[in-house]
């Protein structure tokens, strides 16, 4: 709904922010995902296993863009995705699908490099559930997001932004702006009240992204 009202709006490119993602179901995940690209595509792959035990990784089941009739897809508008230390799970998956299928442009700082898949199970006591890693998943292109206890930081574990697209902040600066953007979607709708984080001057990472979209999509026209 979000995206086809920004469509209706005449918006020519979007920026879908993970830089806070901690994840959540993969159906969910897979949804999003799926907005942005074609029918078919392989959003992830799930292996059953410890995710240490690398050689003995075992295919369960292969999750692909599947988005119902009337729902609009928007697999061709240019799409800048941001990511950060603190995306992780359904928010690195989101990321690797868009990016290993060429479809979006990934800026910001590389994620966490979580890729468990967590099965719930009942503890016995009212509605506590213990959490249990049953397995992992990968990116489109077969590769693990994990980062495993042994991962040195030159290994291939989570989201890296494309090449020539980091934008490094300290992390002083991150937490500051984690804190704009909470208080920004704490916000109550129909608020007119101006927020720090309205403004992307003072966020370096969505600066870059538009800056890159109106280098991608040029002037409006007649403007």
């Amino acid at each position: 709904a979000v995206l086809d009202d920004l469509a209706a709006k005449d918006c020519r490119g979007f920026i879908l922010d993970l830089r806070w993602s901690p994840g959540g179901y993969v159906d969910a995940t897979t949804n999003v995902a799926g907005l942005f690209l074609d029918n078919g595509r392989v959003i992830t792959t799930m292996a059953d296993g410890r995710p240490e035990r690398r050689a003995d990784r075992v295919v369960k089941s292969v999750y692909e863009a599947d988005t119902p009739a009337g729902v609009t897809k928007y697999a061709a508008r240019p799409l800048v995705v941001l990511v950060g230390p603190e995306t992780a799970g359904g928010g690195e998956m989101i990321a690797a699908a868009l990016q290993d299928h060429k479809r979006a442009v990934v800026m910001g700082q590389r994620t966490v490099g979580k890729g468990t898949i967590q099965t719930p199970s009942p503890a016995g006591v009212g509605d506590l559930q213990f959490r249990l890693s049953t397995g992992y998943s990968l990116r489109p292109n077969g590769k693990s997001r994990h980062r495993f206890a042994d991962s040195k930081p030159t290994d291939d574990w989570g989201v890296r932004p494309d090449v020539g697209s980091e934008v490094p902040v300290t992390p002083d600066f991150g937490r500051e702006l984690r804190a704009r953007a909470d208080l920004h979607g704490l916000r109550p709708a129909g608020s007119r009240e101006a927020l720090p984080f309205d403004d992307p001057a003072t966020d370096p990472a969505r600066l870059a992204a538009l800056r890159y979209l109106r280098k991608t999509l040029g002037p409006v026209a007649g403007k």
